[in-house]
């Protein structure tokens, strides 16, 4: 359902993919955002947890694919729009290989942080 739910809308609203571009990291020191493209789809799955459980996997469901993700990560992709460096300041290394992936495909894309 997930997969269904976050499969990309707009097919006229290509995905543009530029690895020759600014890092994320340093595009936000330097006031831009990262935003979520407008043809992309993104839902957290987290799991039920009973208190007499161990804790499941949280998933991460964008453009029609499932990424794990820490819990903090889904929570804050998918409640938000665009991001800051504030909001990215503390991503462990897994938590930013997944953004890096999410950028190198252009779900998330840079913008300019003074364009609301």
């Amino acid at each position: 359902f997930a997969r269904f739910m976050t499969t990309r809308k707009y097919p006229d609203l290509e995905l543009i993919t530029d690895k020759h571009k600014l890092p994320w990291q340093l595009a936000l020191a330097r006031g831009e955002q990262l935003a979520w493209h407008p043809a992309s789809r993104c839902a957290a799955i987290t799991p039920n947890v009973r208190v007499d459980q161990a804790p499941g996997q949280t998933l991460l469901a964008v453009d029609g694919e499932i990424y794990p993700a820490t819990f903090r990560l889904a929570s804050l992709l998918s409640e938000h729009q665009q991001f800051s460096q504030q909001d990215m300041a503390k991503l462990s290394t897994e938590e930013t290989t997944l953004v890096d992936q999410l950028v190198d495909q252009g779900s998330l894309q840079i913008i300019d942080g003074t364009k609301e």
